[in-house]
């Protein structure tokens, strides 16, 4: 393998920069699917990071599959994951999920953040190997650091060829043209401003021109991820009373006739959710609502202080409720936790109507 240096001016001429903006490509090629093997390096950040978070934007239909399939990548991208049916139901997951934080990075935008974050020795190995299986002449980003890329060509003709001249316009500089024998693969190296989209574009002698967009790395910002809004609701008929709580804007206990849970401006949004066990009517059953707070809004039954989960990362779902009073009604709780804290299949558990973090 051949390997070429070359400095970079930092002139940029209109014309030129016009014309590789229209033809470069959107984000880098993945065809093999190489960037689900950064998965395992984003163990040390957490779920809601901007790595993370660009992890997951930047996530094509390749890479979702090989993810699903291989299961590498960290638990908690697993788990974002392997909960969906296909690809579209993942887009969607994605969506809603990353509309509920400040993070506003595109594709490109995300893998120029995580390739210049994490450490990437295997994807690189990765995608060369895919560069060599590809027919014909193929070029693409083999090495990616925050201040370094190179770019890794390959010609595999069909038949015999000979060697062909290879012409390189980059950060608007046209640069000596260099040969790539046959069934060989050559390299390109060049420094990069991180501040600054890359363009390079390759053309082989008697061929179609490739250009390849390395997009500015973005500015770190903080993310934040806004918590589920909870409001509540007062029982009637044999619940009369009662307070409940969900998610903001739904159903009183799914009973449109009951109003909806409501929240309390006056009152300050509350920092971890916990569990009590109600009385009267909904005796025995395992209730959810702000720590500290009266339980089922009766000062008599205590106060919501066990389970205690943080409202920050909470996903709250819903669960039907089963028995003469609560038969039929939505009740609502931490994902997974049993429904009503019942140890029944027939009452299962709060998996149904997810909402959060939003």
């Amino acid at each position: 393998m051949n390997t070429i240096f070359i400095p970079l001016a930092r002139s940029v001429s209109a014309l030129l920069l016009l014309f590789w903006v229209l033809s470069a490509q959107a984000a880098l090629n993945d065809p093999c699917g190489c960037n689900a093997g950064l998965a395992p390096e984003l163990v040390k950040y957490s779920s809601s990071s901007q790595v993370k978070l660009a992890f997951i934007q930047q996530i094509d239909e390749k890479q979702y599959e090989k993810i699903k399939r291989d299961g590498s990548a960290g638990a908690d991208i697993i788990d974002f994951v392997s909960g969906t049916a296909n690809y579209s139901d993942f887009s969607e997951k994605r969506r809603s999920y990353i509309s509920s934080t400040n993070f506003s990075l595109n594709a490109e935008q995300s893998e120029s953040l995580l390739f210049s974050t994490v450490r990437t020795t295997d994807w690189g190995a990765c995608k060369r190997q895919c560069i060599k299986s590809q027919q014909g002449f193929v070029c693409d980003v083999a090495e990616f650091t925050e201040k370094n890329i190179a770019v890794s060509c390959s010609w595999r003709p069909e038949g015999a060829a000979k060697k062909r001249q290879v012409n390189v316009h980059a950060d608007g500089k046209t640069l000596s043209p260099q040969s790539i024998d046959p069934n060989t693969t050559r390299d390109w190296h060049f420094s990069r401003d991180p501040s600054r989209d890359l363009l390079m574009t390759f053309t082989p002698e008697g061929g179609s021109s490739q250009t390849l967009k390395i997009a500015a790395t973005p500015m770190s910002v903080p993310t934040t991820v806004r918590p589920v809004k909870l409001g509540s609701c007062i029982g009637r008929g044999g619940l009369n009373g009662v307070h409940f709580w969900g998610p903001e804007g739904a159903d009183c206990n799914g009973i449109a006739p009951w109003g909806k849970y409501l929240a309390d401006s006056s009152v300050p949004a509350p920092t971890e959710v916990c569990s009590c066990t109600g009385h009267g009517g909904p005796k025995g059953v395992r209730l959810w609502g702000p720590k500290g707070s009266a339980c089922g809004g009766i000062p008599d039954w205590g106060t919501y202080k066990d389970q205690c989960v943080s409202a920050s990362s909470l996903t709250v779902c819903g669960c039907v409720g089963h028995g003469n009073i609560l038969e039929g009604h939505i009740l609502w709780g931490p994902k997974d936790q049993a429904c009503g804290g019942m140890a029944s299949t027939q009452w299962g558990k709060y998996t149904q109507y997810c909402v959060g973090p939003k």
